[in-house]
């Protein structure tokens, strides 16, 4: 489902303010964004969102950003995380999108670090690979 548009909330502002997670009433924090250098029109953007703890969620547009599809990343994670956390994105030499995440327990320190990624522009995304926690 595509995210609205809503009015800027600046008379001057020359830009649309668009909700790309589909849920304005939970935080995003550290956002991350990455425009395919072969392909302007493709986007992907990564955020903590409070929808949940343990996974970062994905943002992306085909269009140039003025459409949106909202999904948390998924795939397998240790049963020890907590939280994910601190997300970079960037486009591969293949064109692909790639989210890195960690992941972190805190009350024994337990770290690592998950690759995201996705052969079809942001439409799925697949784990490539996680590091071993740190002990």
């Amino acid at each position: 489902r595509a995210a609205s548009a809503p009015q800027p909330a600046l008379p001057h502002w020359p830009f649309l303010n668009i909700n790309v997670t589909q849920d304005a009433s939970r935080d995003q924090t550290e956002p991350a964004i990455a425009m395919d250098p072969q392909n302007p029109d493709q986007l992907v953007i990564s955020a903590n969102d409070d929808r949940s703890d343990s996974s970062l969620w994905a943002y992306h547009s085909t269009d140039g950003g003025h459409t949106w599809h909202a999904a948390p990343l998924p795939g397998e994670r240790p049963q020890w995380v907590v939280y994910a956390t601190d997300p970079s994105v960037f486009f591969d030499r293949s064109g692909a999108p790639n989210v890195g995440t960690g992941h972190y327990r805190y009350n024994n320190y337990r770290t690592d670090v998950a690759l995201y990624r996705s052969k079809e522009g942001g439409r799925n995304r697949v784990t490539l690979s996680t590091a071993k926690p740190a002990t």
